[in-house]
């Protein structure tokens, strides 16, 4: 009933626990399918002899790239329906049981989604994503300026995919925010309100890597999708993509490379990585050095002016950063 795919390379310590999350399910019908896409650390070795006939292990001929890695495990899987795992994340032992029965539920659904426990290297949780908006109307209706989907958390139906051509190969970074929009467009997509997987954050993974790139690509993404429902002439229901100015990218407000530093920045001062969180928000000042938040999480102490503003001022008011940022 489902194909699952895990895209692999260089994953370390975190491909063993990804693979035993997906082998431990509650629910049995599926197939495991890692692609190894040209590893050079020995990762692949943990999982290659374990005695399990639902776990298929598919070498590329050479590095392809994480997108071509993604589309290749669509050409592979059998299934009707097909999850994704990324190579360093982890399932709840439910997760394919939750989603399944939604699929059963809603034959028109072709994109389901979770929320999702945010972890560090060694598993401990130190936050959490909530995409907030459930149902395909409102999904659909602020997917443009919000991204609402954990990548890891996510199953397709097969064959809606393939329709569409897989994941956008002109992407090579934000390729899966592109393929929700353009799913969106046709087909029902929705989100379950459980946290059923576990998305994991270390220093070497590509959303920290390629941060500033993957903010010119969502941007992207979002001005091709609004142009394509322009031309259908079918924009109804569906909030219009904003831009920020540059006044906005100086502050770090929605939508801006500042603001998405000024995320990566909270997420590594939760799991206790000091360098990493001094490192990125420095980063984030350079672009937005107006961002009183970027220099509160700079100086987080109660001599910071910027503390108590956000302490006894903004705290009262719900800031946009951790409800519109572009999700992992």
């Amino acid at each position: 009933m489902v194909s699952v795919v895990v895209p692999a390379y260089n994953a370390g310590r975190y491909l063993r626990p990804a693979v035993d999350s997906i082998l431990a399910q509650s629910y049995r019908d599926f197939e495991l399918i890692v692609i190894d896409d040209g590893s050079t650390d020995g990762s692949m070795e943990s999982i290659s002899a374990i005695p399990d006939e639902r776990l298929r292990i598919v070498r590329n001929p050479r590095n392809l790239g994480l997108v071509a890695t993604r589309n290749r495990g669509i050409e592979l899987a059998r299934a009707p329906l097909m999850a994704i795992l990324d190579s360093d994340d982890v399932a709840r032992v439910d997760r394919l049981e939750k989603q399944v029965a939604r699929f059963r539920d809603d034959p028109a659904l072709a994109l389901l989604g979770s929320c999702a426990d945010i972890i560090d290297d060694d598993g401990r949780v130190i936050g959490a994503i909530d995409p907030e908006l459930y149902g395909h109307e409102e999904i659909k209706r602020q997917l443009l300026n919000r991204n609402r989907f954990v990548q890891s958390s996510v199953i397709l139906r097969l064959d809606v995919v393939r329709a569409v051509g897989g994941y956008p190969q002109d992407y090579d970074v934000a390729e899966d925010y592109a393929l929700w929009l353009r799913l969106a467009e046709t087909h029902h997509v929705a989100n379950i309100p459980e946290r059923l997987v576990q998305y994991r954050v270390h220093g070497s993974q590509i959303s920290q890597r390629k941060v500033a790139r993957m903010r010119l690509a969502t941007d992207q993404a979002r001005e091709e999708a609004w142009g394509r429902l322009l031309v259908g002439g079918n924009p109804d229901g569906v909030e219009a993509p904003t831009f920020a100015t540059r006044w906005q990218r100086l502050r770090g407000q929605r939508h801006t490379l500042g603001q998405d530093l000024l995320y990566w920045a909270q997420l590594y001062r939760a799991g206790d990585k000091r360098k990493a969180c001094i490192a990125t928000t420095l980063r984030g000042l350079r672009v937005a050095p107006l961002s009183g938040r970027l220099w509160a999480v700079l100086v987080p102490t109660k001599l910071n002016l910027f503390y108590w503003y956000y302490r006894l001022v903004a705290s009262r008011v719900r800031h946009p950063v951790d409800k519109d940022r572009i999700v992992p």
